[in-house]
């Protein structure tokens, strides 16, 4: 299965559009990669948004 990263603004953080877009991107076949989890939020937290490179390398594609 590819990973998809899943790019998406704060503002809709554990909102009903966060819940449709990744049902909707895993229903097309693609492991999400969710930047709203507990690991990225520390990832964040130690190493600001160079953390996140690491998913464009990982990942096969990336939704926004």
């Amino acid at each position: 299965m590819m990973k998809v990263y899943y790019a998406h603004c704060l503002t809709i953080f554990n909102r009903p559009q966060e819940a449709r877009d990744v049902a909707t991107l895993e229903a097309l076949g693609f492991e999400v990669v969710n930047p709203n989890s507990a690991e990225c939020e520390a990832g964040y937290k130690a190493s600001g948004m160079e953390f996140f490179r690491k998913f464009t390398e990982e990942c096969g594609a990336i939704a926004f």
